[in-house]
Formats: C-alpha cells, sequence, structure tokens
C-alpha cells in the first residue's frame, strides 16, 4: 500500500503522474490531503480528485499550528490502525511541511518526494550543502523549546529521497532522481485550437513581500509595453483580487480565474492562447514541459535589488538561472525588465 500527501493542486497532479509512471493501481493507494495555505486551496484541491484513483481519501486541517498538529496527528494514527505494516511507500508534495516529514519518519519507509515547483530547486540545493531542517533548533533555547522534544514531532530531516521531478539537478549519494515528462498527463492531449489572446501569469510576490506593490506595477506596465494583443491576467491563488482587479484595469487587460492549475486548464480546454507571459512560476516550468513549441513563453526577469527579503535573491537568481541553462530557446524567451 501506497500513502500520498499533498497539499495543493498541483502536488495533487504531481500525485497522479507518479501513480501512473510507478504503475501503482487505485486499489493500492491512500490519499491524504492537507488544508497548505489556506481552505481555498483544499478546496481547490479536493474539487480535482476523482474517487476512482484511490482506494480511500481524507482530508485533515493544516496541521500548522501546535493544536492543528496535535489533532492531525491523532486523526492520522486513528486512520491508519492496524493498517501501518501494510504501507511500504509514502509521497509527500511538501518536503518543508512539518507534518509530512513526521508521517513519513515515523513509517519508516522509503519516501518519494514530488515536485512542488521550483520549490524542488531549493530543496535539492539544501540536501546537496548538507542543511536540515531543523538546523535552527541546535543551538540556544529553541534546543529545548522545539516541539520535537516537548510533543514528540519526528519532523527531523529524512534520510533518503527519491526526487519525483521534471526538473535537471543534482542529488547527493543517498538521493537518487526519477525524470518524468508528464506521459502520463500529456497522453490526453488533442490538437490545440489557438485563441486570440496572451496570459500573464500572475505571482504573489507582494502579498508575500518579496517585491513592492510599485515594483510590481512598474513591471507589468513595461511588459504592456511589448504586446500589442490582448493579455488577460492569471491570478495565483494567494493574491489579493481586489489589488489585481485594479491593476488590470489600470493596463486595460482581461482577468480571468480557475479553480485548478492553468496547465491543466490549457490540457482540458484543448485551446492554447498566443503565448504565456511571466516573471517566474511553476505555471511556466509546466507549460513548457508539457506544450514545448506549441506554447512561446516569455520570463521577464525581477531585478535582483528590488527583492526585499535576502534570501528571496538567492532563490530568484537560481530560478533565472535553471532557465536560462534549461529553457532557454526561441519559444521560451527571458527578458530584462
Amino acid at each position: 500500500m501506497k500513502l500520498f500527501m499533498v497539499e495543493s493542486p498541483l502536488q495533487l497532479i504531481n500525485a497522479i503522474e507518479a501513480q501512473r509512471h510507478f504503475g501503482v493501481s487505485p486499489d493500492q493507494s491512500l490519499l491524504l490531503v492537507l488544508e497548505g495555505v489556506s481552505p481555498l486551496n483544499q478546496r481547490q484541491t479536493l474539487s480535482l480528485i476523482r474517487e476512482s484513483d484511490w482506494s480511500e481519501v481524507k482530508s485533515i486541517g493544516s496541521a500548522q499550528s501546535l493544536v492543528s498538529f496535535l489533532s492531525a496527528r491523532m486523526f492520522f494514527h486513528r486512520w491508519l490502525h492496524g493498517r501501518y505494516e501494510s504501507i511500504d511507500q509514502v509521497i509527500i508534495g511538501d518536503f518543508r511541511s512539518r507534518f509530512m516529514r513526521h508521517v513519513a519518519n515515523t513509517l519508516g519507509q522509503p519516501v518519494v518526494l514530488l515536485d512542488d515547483g521550483t520549490a524542488t530547486l531549493a530543496v535539492a540545493d539544501r540536501r546537496r550543502q548538507n542543511v536540515t531542517p531543523d538546523a535552527k533548533y541546535e543551538r540556544g533555547w529553541r534546543r529545548y523549546l522545539n516541539k520535537r522534544r516537548l510533543f514528540g514531532y519526528r519532523d527531523h530531516d529524512i534520510p533518503a529521497l527519491t526526487f519525483f521531478s521534471t526538473f535537471n539537478f543534482q542529488v547527493p549519494d543517498q538521493d537518487r532522481i526519477v525524470k518524468h515528462r508528464y506521459e502520463a498527463l500529456r497522453r490526453g492531449m488533442s490538437v490545440c485550437k489557438r485563441q486570440p489572446v496572451r496570459y500573464f501569469i500572475g505571482c504573489p510576490l507582494v502579498e508575500m513581500g518579496i517585491v513592492s506593490e510599485s515594483h510590481y506595477r512598474g513591471y507589468l506596465e513595461r511588459i504592456a509595453q511589448d504586446f500589442k494583443e490582448t493579455i488577460c491576467y492569471i491570478p495565483h491563488r494567494r493574491e489579493d483580487a481586489p489589488r489585481v482587479r485594479d491593476l488590470a484595469t489600470c493596463l486595460n487587460w482581461q482577468v480571468k480565474s480557475f479553480d485548478k492549475p492553468i496547465e491543466l486548464v490549457l490540457l482540458e480546454k484543448g485551446e492554447l492562447p498566443l503565448g504565456l507571459i511571466g516573471l517566474y512560476s511553476t505555471a511556466l516550468d509546466n507549460a513548457h514541459t508539457l506544450f514545448g513549441e506549441q506554447l512561446p513563453i516569455h520570463s521577464y526577469e525581477i531585478p535582483v535589488e528590488d527583492i526585499l527579503k535576502s534570501e528571496r535573491k538567492v532563490f530568484t537568481e537560481r530560478v533565472y538561472t535553471y532557465y536560462r541553462q534549461h529553457y532557454l530557446s526561441d519559444h521560451f524567451q527571458i527578458v530584462n525588465l
């Protein structure tokens, strides 16, 4: 029996891809859906689930606070009571989730890590550098007051991971990588018609405090100058809706929201826009993998001096470096802002 744990629509898509890639039958697949960043996020994830794909599906809260963690742990133990020994593999969607690491370490079975967008690159980098998730608890008072010692968290580092990924990167000796190109998802693709519009893929950089509102607005004003066609803003689920509407109105852009990842929407509709525009986004990675030359992409590079959080400067530079090394072509262009 395989236990899958996800907390976003993208992670669910990758879980289904892994299930089919490894030949795991539905009757051998248990699915646990965490809340993730918001209840809306969980509702969108649950709306994509087909019960026939899984032996059993359960959903729980975020498990991020102490109380919610203890509640989730109690639920998990009740749910799997008497079935622990039947689970021989754990497939998780987010390495950064303390609860997912806790469950994986509790079961002690081989762990597969699904792609969670470009965050996968950061996880691989840290594991190569031997930076563990609990490094901040190794000194001072945190060492004695952390949740592991007081409440039995088993959220320490996972000894070995199998990355199930579309990305190209190096892994440390204890890990391995299984590459895929969304073969199962692509099998359902049809010949795509064209829509006379370009999609701008929104990103919650303002909401996350990564760049200022004025800088973000300036990026879009600059981008608008490069295209004569109609542009439709596709907001990220974490973006503030009134802010997006105000931006779109000022730029004379359309706005369209979906309850599932845009790459999945494009597959299901069988229609492609003239191209995708964005700063950086997992949607750009996945769209490039799925559609290749059929879907031109323009990625605009954020000036590093505009980034407000020092740790995000390194990550952002890493993403654009990856784009240059692996994607740069006539149909995937990187443009300076």
